[in-house]
């Protein structure tokens, strides 16, 4: 294996390419069962009939936990929408497009994201009255069946030299409404700093064949707050903003 040309970095992950293969050499930090958890979730997908990366093996590299995957050669969204904004529009929409791809697949192997909403709002850190009336409106929200990536961000999507599409990295595959994952996203791009391309993304993502505008919206508060407890200062504000203006609103009606 060599191990001589790096294709991105991140704080749990480096990822090479080894010829026709993408490397994934995990911290050593890292869980074990995340990473064989990432790997069963990729198979699944690929099973499923989705356009990913096929996968390979889960391995060692130098002692470190790694997962070897086909390499894709191509632009992720977020590089192109990057070069080129004057396209925003079009991206977004064929990027939503995608996603829904996503959501027309059932695997009942998957955990549900209510689940695991629930646990993370649980233990949010959030004020005890916000929990308990955020957890009331999420145990009225349907239990979907639809396959949902969970972290469906522009950097996590691509396109290959082709023309092709390829989704990418799998770890936090659930089961769920459609909506829910698209709130998810929707909060990770404002996230990421992508406010205005969030709207659009939002407003091309409600036109799309299926999707319930009204449970998409209802999603927001629960995912942000899905989301604050492992957030730092900065996007706590933003989870915050996002929770008590549809909260408020909710309780207006």
């Amino acid at each position: 294996m060599k191990l001589d040309r790096i294709i991105s970095v991140s704080n749990r992950t480096t990822v090479f390419r080894d010829g026709g293969n993408a490397v994934k050499v995990y911290r050593a930090s890292y869980p074990k069962s995340a990473i064989l958890n990432e790997g069963m979730n990729l198979a699944l997908a690929e099973e499923l009939g989705l356009p990913v990366p096929r996968f390979r093996q889960i391995t060692t590299v130098d002692d470190r936990w790694a997962m070897i995957t086909e390499y894709i050669a191509g632009k992720t969204f977020r590089r192109m929408l990057t070069e080129s904004p004057s396209k925003a529009d079009a991206l977004l929409l064929k990027w939503a497009a995608l996603q829904r791809t996503i959501h027309e697949k059932r695997c009942s192997a998957l955990p549900q994201i209510n689940d695991l909403a629930a646990q993370r709002i649980e233990g949010s850190g959030l004020p005890y009255d916000l929990i308990r009336r955020l957890s009331e409106r999420l145990q009225k929200l349907p239990r979907g069946h639809e396959v949902c990536h969970g972290e469906y961000a522009l950097s996590n999507a691509m396109e290959s030299a082709d023309g092709k599409a390829f989704i990418l990295d799998w770890k936090y595959a659930m089961r769920g409404s459609g909506e829910a994952d698209g709130a998810w996203t929707y909060l990770l791009m404002q996230l990421d700093g992508f406010g205005r391309e969030a709207e659009l993304y939002r407003e091309r993502f409600l036109t799309l064949k299926g999707v319930d505008a009204a449970l998409f919206e209802q999603w927001i508060p629960i995912a942000a707050a899905a989301h604050y407890g492992k957030a730092n200062e900065r996007k706590r504000a933003l989870l915050l903003h996002c929770i008590k203006t549809e909260d408020r609103g909710e309780k207006e009606e």
